[in-house]
């Protein structure tokens, strides 16, 4: 494997979309992996009280990911009502495909237990 250039690694297509089969709703939804800079945005964005809110950081990643059908914040409560298991199942998709496992979200809770370092600035 060769060392990567500067060049390649600002040019290359690196955030894909990807079809999620979801059987519970009878058809499927089409997920779009997330920036960095979404990633820190939506994380700040699930900051309650100055803990991260793993509820809303879950509906959040789900509103952002998921491209068609497009959803928006306002469905939060919604769609908590929603099956656990088509939600997990589009969630995983879309934490794997950006890196964001829950593993990792409760990795970065434990690091920084006042919220991310960007959320403290």
């Amino acid at each position: 494997m060769s060392r990567l250039t500067r060049e390649a690694i600002l040019s290359a297509p690196d955030i894909t979309e990807k079809e999620v089969d979801v059987p519970e709703w009878g058809g499927s939804v089409l997920i779009r992996t997330m920036t960095k800079a979404q990633q820190v945005k939506l994380r700040r964005e699930a900051m309650v009280d100055g803990s991260l809110s793993e509820d809303r950081l879950e509906i959040l990643i789900f509103v952002h990911g998921v491209v068609e059908p497009q959803f928006t914040a306002e469905d939060h409560d919604t769609l908590k009502g929603k099956s656990a298991s088509a939600m997990d199942r589009v969630l995983l998709e879309i934490y794997r495909g950006s890196g964001m496992t829950k593993e990792e979200a409760a990795r970065i809770e434990r690091a920084f237990p006042g919220g991310t370092p960007e959320a403290r600035s």
